[in-house]
């Protein structure tokens, strides 16, 4: 299995209102063990992997998010609090 984690950079234009987004990092985790994955992106945000099950993997987001489960096909999608801009990602067990 593979751990795939896309890093949305986002923000919204104060004067027009207008949103928007761009990919600001792709990477993939092989080779998956429990404990501590690599900074994503440029925020450097760590991600933990706590546990390893058949065709799933349960995820540590954050101190407020706390976990979740990633199934096998089914993309998650992690947007942590912001209200101006931010980032978000998506999170996918390959």
């Amino acid at each position: 299995m593979k751990l795939h984690i896309v890093d949305f950079s986002w923000g919204v234009n104060r004067r027009t209102g207008e949103r928007s987004e761009s990919e600001a990092a792709n990477v993939v985790f092989e080779d998956l063990k429990v404990g501590v994955l690599p900074p994503v992106g440029p925020t450097r945000h760590v991600f933990r992997i706590d546990e390893i099950r058949e065709g799933s993997v349960v995820l540590f987001l954050s101190e407020k998010s706390g976990t979740v489960e990633i199934k096998l096909g089914e993309p998650y999608e992690y947007r942590p609090m912001s209200f101006d801009g931010g980032h978000f990602y998506r999170i996918e067990l390959e």
